[in-house]
């Protein structure tokens, strides 16, 4: 719904209605009205997911560049001792 009214705009029910494919112009237009505009609470507890999503997302790039990191060394580290020993 939100990616409808992004592309279309807020009012261009109709587009919405074919960017969701599901309900009908007045059906997005009572939905966006009754779950983003009359329960402001609902919104900020989808931004307040979305935001602990990307900071798991940011934790777990951390991880994998540290793990990537360290087979970088390891690898960086057995290319110098196979040079070392002629193998």
């Amino acid at each position: 719904m939100l990616d409808g009214v992004e592309k279309c705009g807020i009012g261009n029910w109709e587009g919405v209605s074919e960017s969701v494919g599901s309900k009908d112009a007045s059906m997005c237009k009572e939905h966006y009205h009754s779950m983003y505009l009359a329960d402001p609470k609902h919104i900020l507890d989808q931004i307040k997911d979305e935001i602990r999503e990307r900071e798991n997302e940011m934790v777990d790039t951390d991880r994998v560049l540290r793990d990537i990191n360290k087979r970088l060394i390891h690898m960086s580290g057995v290319k110098l001792v196979s040079t070392i020993l002629g193998v």
